[in-house]
């Protein structure tokens, strides 16, 4: 028998998405009790498609901080002048929408760790979010039939849906600018009023919400999408037939590997180590 060898990223176990959705995914499910197969669709999603999603996002963001330092280093002002150059990030829009779109498809495809598990028909990114202002979302509905209300995975899911929703708002108000979610307005690097020979860094403000520094706010969502991943795998095993052999810690940041910086640690439940004192 062959195998397939494929290099599915320009980066190594040291990037916190190849880690955390990668080594750890694989670390995780060894303690689920399914099936090989789902076990496998399950790495096969995260591994395949989530980590190259969130990826994608990084490298946007990557691009934008990249270009904009590259701008103002490049930027030089002549004594007496009366003409000032302002640095500029190229494409700056189109790295957002990138952005944004794979943020939206990445929240999307989070949904397949449930149609795989417990065969869930919801398709939409939207589903995790109160799209209608309505206190609860189509997924919130769908995981209080399954599970019964007031369940952790519903009040995760309640816990986010906010910011949720402002991704998906976000890149449907790109798609479709003036439309029900109105227009994401794009500002690229600025003269500071305030501040002589000082720049804004690139903004974006969505109809009715303040003005934010871009790259900021992709740096919050990056680390809220990537955990969002990790704590629903950790629900769902939660929920399998091993749940009492098995507890799930958080490592300190400080305390993470640089060379495969994972975030949850699988051991034992403390009910079964007190059956083994000194054996584990």
């Amino acid at each position: 028998m062959s195998f397939e060898i494929r290099k599915i990223a320009d980066v190594g176990t040291g990037h916190p998405v190849v880690a955390r959705l990668g080594m750890q995914t694989v670390e995780v499910l060894g303690s689920f009790g399914v099936d090989k197969g789902t076990r496998d669709a399950i790495s096969g999603l995260y591994i395949h498609t989530l980590t190259p999603r969130l990826l994608r996002c990084h490298q946007a963001r990557d691009e934008i901080v990249r270009l904009m330092n590259e701008s103002i280093g490049g930027i030089t002002q002549q004594d007496g002048s009366r003409m000032r150059e302002v640095p500029h990030v190229i494409n700056l829009e189109g790295l957002v929408a990138q952005f944004l779109y794979e943020a939206k498809n990445y929240i999307r495809d989070l949904l397949g760790l449930f149609e795989t598990v417990y065969g869930c028909r919801l398709k939409d990114a939207s589903a995790f979010a109160d799209m209608k202002n309505k206190g609860e979302c189509e997924f919130v509905k769908w995981a209080n039939e399954k599970f019964g209300a007031q369940n952790s995975l519903s009040e995760m899911v309640m816990t986010d849906q906010g910011w949720i929703g402002e991704v998906i708002r976000s890149r449907n108000a790109v798609e479709h600018p003036g439309g029900l979610s109105g227009t994401l307005t794009i500002q690229n690097i600025r003269l500071d009023p305030q501040r002589a020979g000082a720049f804004i860094a690139p903004t974006w403000q969505r109809t009715g919400n303040p003005e934010n520094s871009i790259v900021e706010d992709m740096d919050c969502g990056l680390e809220n999408l990537l955990t969002l991943g990790e704590d629903l795998l950790i629900e769902v095993v939660k929920r399998g037939e091993r749940a009492e052999l098995i507890s799930f810690y958080l490592i300190p940041v400080e305390e993470r590997r640089p060379e495969c910086p994972v975030r949850i640690r699988a051991s034992f439940s403390p009910e079964v180590l007190a059956k083994f004192p000194g054996k584990i």
